[in-house]
């Protein structure tokens, strides 16, 4: 059976993008935080 990946993990990453493409539509910045050092941040949107 192959690798899936799960629900939970496609919803966050889902969100991640939403929240990313409204301030690019924009031309402004977003940078991503590594999900391993991330302490409940997942993006910065400098000033």
């Amino acid at each position: 059976m192959p690798a899936r990946v799960p629900r939970s993990r496609r919803i966050e990453r889902a969100g991640g993008n939403a929240l990313r493409a409204l301030p690019q539509e924009h031309d402004q910045i977003v940078q991503e935080i590594d999900g391993g050092n991330d302490f409940g941040e997942d993006h910065f949107l400098p000033s």
